[in-house]
């Protein structure tokens, strides 16, 4: 009878890991979609400052 409570012992505690994975793994998703979400905006608000910074230099190059 000892080696039945071994083994279901053993079967909940892996069950028990695999539920507190499967939350894991859902939270790092979520993290990531934000992170995700914030490098994109951060790319636009980059490449709107190129686009200000080329017209800057284009402008500095027109005659007056």
């Amino acid at each position: 009878m000892g080696a039945r409570v071994a083994i279901s012992e053993k079967i909940f505690n892996a069950l028990t890991s695999a539920i507190r994975l499967a939350g894991e793994v859902e939270r790092l998703s979520n993290q990531v979609e934000k992170m995700a979400k914030e490098v994109r905006d951060i790319d636009s608000r980059l490449i709107r400052i190129e686009t200000f910074v080329e017209i800057a230099q284009k402008q500095r190059l027109l005659p007056k």
